[in-house]
């Protein structure tokens, strides 16, 4: 039997390769697919929206995975 695995994402950056719940927003997500919604905005962006996923691995540790998303415009946020 495979055994699903539960993932919770988060918008945001690693701080020094670190995970730090407070530097972050959880994302909604359902069916374990974030949904991440993005505004027009004065302060703009890098092109890329940071984006960390939580699991836990079969031995009970937390791991964290970052992949950085491109976004096609720079005054979104």
């Amino acid at each position: 039997d495979v055994k699903p695995t539960i993932v919770v994402f988060y918008r945001g950056e690693l701080v020094n390769g670190a995970f730090d719940p407070y530097k972050v927003d959880k994302i909604t997500n359902s069916g374990g697919i974030g949904f991440l919604e993005l505004r027009k905005s004065t302060t703009g962006n890098n092109g890329y929206v940071g984006i960390i996923a939580e699991y836990t691995t079969d031995f009970g540790n937390k791991n964290y995975l970052y992949k950085r998303v491109k976004v096609p415009h720079r005054d979104v946020n």
